[in-house]
């Protein structure tokens, strides 16, 4: 008897072990289109001839592309305030939404913080003057406008601090 149930538990098991492993297709639309659009804080124009080459700010590219592969789909980065995400989101416009912040999403935008932050650290030059943080007091310090935490340290320390958009044109 147990030997003629053998192949029906088997058969069973299989059929089981299928359904855990069954799962939504993710990101349908962006499989019908033929690509991932991924909503990021900043996008650098493109280089024209004769300007400035832009260091990409963050990891959004290096993460997006290696979602794309994952997912073997082609990838396309548009600039997006995450104030927008849940309007852009709900439209279709964009697959995806990296932001430096998510506070204020409504409770129908799903939100995954990373756990990663940058730890601000002030880089002293040896062609200055300046040895310790007390020597920025009334000073001018330039830095990106995404470097919110050295901002907060520098002004912390009495520097005026002129911020940029990118971190080449401090």
């Amino acid at each position: 008897m147990m030997s003629r149930m053998r192949p029906l538990v088997l058969a069973a098991g299989l059929l089981f072990a299928g359904y855990a492993l069954a799962q939504p297709e993710t990101f349908p639309a962006a499989r019908a289109r033929g690509e991932l659009v991924v909503g990021v804080p900043y996008l650098a124009p493109p280089p024209a001839a004769g300007a400035k080459i832009r260091t990409p700010e963050g990891l959004d590219a290096a993460i997006t592309e290696k979602l794309g592969a994952s997912l073997k789909l082609p990838v396309r980065l548009v600039q997006l305030p995450a104030v927008d995400a849940d309007r852009a989101l709900k439209a279709g416009e964009v697959d995806l939404v990296l932001a430096d912040r998510a506070d204020g999403q409504p409770q129908t935008v799903a939100v995954q913080a990373t756990g990663y932050a940058a730890r601000p650290k002030a880089v002293i030059r040896t062609d200055t003057r300046m040895r310790k943080p007390a020597d920025v007091q009334g000073r001018s310090v330039c830095m990106a406008e995404a470097a919110t935490q050295a901002q907060a340290l520098a002004q912390s320390w009495g520097a005026t601090v002129r911020t940029y958009r990118v971190p080449s044109d401090a």
